[in-house]
């Protein structure tokens, strides 16, 4: 009797103990957990230091500051000025890589509106007294303070100056050769010979697209091409440092010549000065 009564609970406990094991297999191994998409607030503090690092980098290349702030917000609180200049030094005062220091201290100088130098921390010596012997019979103790290392400001990276693009040409087209709609771009040398693989930023109000030259040999080695949106005024410039810019281009309709009615097309040539 007393045995047959033990059973119930074996039973209890053998199921319990299945559950868990196939509860277990399905979760980890089966379907398990996965997180996309997490804010970069929510990011362990490793990755958010790889982040801060990254938005630092970007700023020096672009210097696009008001972009760089938008990027800070998504930390939070960790994306605050002085948690950028914190970070800088203490990367500095650890030995990191010279050229996250120098990002992570672009980034802080631009943050506060003046000049911030990271120094790394370098810890005072204590004065050490050296026994000097003298002819007499009471030896004196001489100290002599050992002098103190000299802080190096680590320097601020500058960004490699690129060769100056000029805009050659911005019209536009309403008959003839062109394609409605469209901005046809073409980048050149100083012979006029198309450049391939040069990125061109096409910009509007609220967004911008990169896209590159050389993707069309069949037109020209140095064309690319955008399809432009009704109503919206456009501005276009090779995605390098000293380019200048074309603006005013939209999609407005031709209202003269033959092409009526039609959507306009714009030609816009660059060409290297250097």
């Amino acid at each position: 009797m007393g045995r047959a009564s033990g059973w119930p609970l074996v039973a209890l406990f053998l199921g319990v103990a299945l559950g868990l094991v196939l509860g277990l297999t399905i979760s980890w191994g089966l379907w398990p957990v996965q997180i996309i998409n997490a804010d970069p607030v929510d990011l362990r503090a490793a990755l958010r230091e790889d982040y801060l690092v990254l938005i630092g980098q970007a700023y020096t290349q672009d210097g696009n500051l008001p972009r760089a702030r938008q990027r800070l917000a998504a930390l939070g609180e960790w994306g605050r000025a002085q948690a950028v200049t914190d970070l800088a030094a203490r990367y500095a005062a650890e030995g990191r890589d010279p050229r996250a220091v120098g990002a992570l201290a672009a980034l802080a100088d631009a943050l506060s509106g003046s000049a911030v130098v990271i120094q790394p921390t370098v810890t005072a010596s204590a004065t050490v007294a050296q026994a000097s012997p003298v002819p007499s019979t009471t030896p004196t103790l001489t100290a002599t303070p050992i002098p103190r290392r000299t802080p190096i400001a680590i320097p601020t990276p500058t960004p490699t100056p690129r060769p100056a693009v000029r805009l050659v040409k911005s019209e536009r087209i309403c008959s003839g050769a062109g394609r409605p709609g469209h901005i046809l771009v073409y980048v050149q040398d100083q012979r006029g010979v198309g450049l391939p693989n040069v990125e061109i930023r096409v910009s509007w109000a609220t967004g911008e697209d990169r896209f590159f030259t050389g993707l069309k040999p069949e037109v020209d080695p140095g064309y690319a091409d955008f399809e432009m949106q009704p109503g919206v005024s456009y501005q276009v410039r090779v995605g390098e440092v000293g380019s200048e810019v074309a603006s005013g281009i939209s999609s407005a309709p031709c209202t003269d010549g033959e092409g009526d009615g039609v959507a306009a097309a714009w030609r816009v040539i660059f060409q290297r000065v250097e």
